[in-house]
């Protein structure tokens, strides 16, 4: 269900990809996606307002389930496509200020 929770949205978001990091095995990947997702808290509260949260959690929620559909079906060229989508359509959200 979508949310307005700000606060809500960043850590499902960072706990979310974090979790997927973790869950590749590689400490490594786990190392070096930490600085982005620190970024991403730092910032995206700041973003993310009013009606446009609820946009926001909706497509994070959507690009998540599209990951996850990927990574269960191990197919990793699909895991791949969705999650450069799922970074596309955020961007571009950002870009807009929601």
């Amino acid at each position: 269900y979508p949310t307005r929770d700000r606060a809500r949205i960043v850590h499902g978001n960072t706990a979310f990809h974090t979790a997927l990091a973790l869950a590749s095995g590689s400490s490594w990947i786990a190392r070096l996606l930490r600085p982005t997702l620190e970024t991403w808290k730092r910032f995206s509260a700041a973003l993310i307002h009013g009606e446009g949260a609820a946009a926001v959690y909706a497509v994070e929620a959507e690009g998540h389930d599209e990951i996850v559909a990927a990574v269960l079906a191990q197919d990793p060229d699909a895991a791949e496509r969705a999650l450069q989508h799922h970074l596309r359509v955020a961007k571009t959200l950002f870009e807009e200020g929601r």
